[in-house]
């Protein structure tokens, strides 16, 4: 009883809800915390998930009253692999969230200097064009014939400011992301039929290296498939002046995450420009060719998604790498 006693007195000095669970579901032990949180209804599912799986897992949730939890179950061996009991820990992350959003917000406006000189330099060329070209078609000597061909230059001058305002609506709302459960392949087929037409024209080997056909994620299709479709066009790019030119698209499951790698065998990227690729604007194609926010969406999309984008480059090409968080169906699945 006394050494009960003095255990109980140690979970109680936790500030955090803690407390070990039979395989019932019924609490063995608790520290006041945990008495006291309200919302342990809400950790029954996962802990069930532990004991039949037998390892760690943690949950992020949404409380009530704006409150953010990560909640942590451990299971709990006895006798080699046996497991009939789990420990609970509930991490209120509310305050670190929201530390984080403001950083996040910070960054977005350190950011926009540099954007607000993008917009400036984009928009600026176009617009120079277009104000000689209206110049040109105030003169009154025009034959019919030069005033098409200066309407056909402003005209496209006006897709260009298009294509740019396009752009920046798609990097202002990249955080606007819906989830679903979705299967990443199916995505990715997708993406890649849309631009079939133009990997056999550039005269492309496509290989596909799929460990399953169905890899279910949390995401919004819509959106990765545009990350997707961004980053095979970048590759399809990259290899304009190569003599071999061969694009991979591998998938595979890695514990808890999926990994997309879409490698090409171009160039390279030179290592002075390396700190700059997901950098607003940043562009290595020719002018009127990309606006450069094409990879800095993608990044911002990839993140609200709780996930990663990275690349390895050499001479002899480079991989751009999308971990994305399985989603519980997988893993059933699995």
């Amino acid at each position: 009883e006394k050494s009960l006693a003095t255990l109980q007195t140690v979970v109680d000095s936790i500030t955090d809800p803690l407390a070990l669970i039979s395989k019932d579901c019924e609490i063995i032990l608790e520290n006041n915390a945990f008495k006291n949180w309200k919302e342990r209804e809400c950790a029954k599912e996962l802990i069930e998930e532990v004991l039949e799986e037998k390892k760690a897992k943690t949950c992020y949730y949404e409380g009530k009253g704006g409150k953010i939890y990560n909640i942590h179950v451990y299971p709990v061996f006895e006798n080699g692999n046996v497991v009939e009991k789990a420990i609970i820990l509930v991490e209120d992350i509310t305050e670190r969230k929201k530390m984080e959003e403001r950083m996040f917000l910070l960054e977005k406006y350190a950011s926009l200097g540099q954007i607000a000189a993008g917009i400036a330099h984009e928009l600026n060329n176009p617009l120079s064009g277009m104000l000689l070209i209206v110049k040109e078609l105030q003169k009154d000597n025009l034959s019919t014939e030069e005033k098409l061909q200066y309407l056909s230059l402003l005209y496209e001058g006006m897709l260009r400011i298009q294509s740019i305002l396009k752009d920046l609506l798609q990097f202002s709302r990249a955080e606007e992301v819906k989830t679903e459960t979705i299967n990443l392949v199916d995505v990715l087929e997708k993406s890649l039929g849309l631009i079939s037409h133009l990997i056999s024209k550039k005269g492309i080997e496509l290989k596909k290296d799929y460990k399953d056909d169905r890899i279910w994620v949390k995401g919004d299709a819509k959106k990765l498939g545009q990350v997707f479709l961004n980053l095979i066009l970048n590759a399809i790019q990259a290899m304009e002046a190569e003599a071999q030119k061969s694009l991979t698209i591998k998938v595979e499951p890695e514990r808890e995450h999926a990994v997309v790698a879409i490698s090409d065998t171009g160039p390279g990227i030179p290592e002075e420009l390396k700190l700059k690729v997901f950098e607003p604007f940043f562009t290595t194609k020719p002018p009127g060719q990309g606006t450069g926010l094409g990879l800095t969406v993608a990044l911002a999309i990839i993140q609200k998604h709780q996930g990663d984008l990275w690349f390895e480059t050499s001479s002899y090409g480079t991989t751009f790498y999308v971990k994305l968080p399985l989603a519980k169906k997988h893993k059933n699945e699995a």
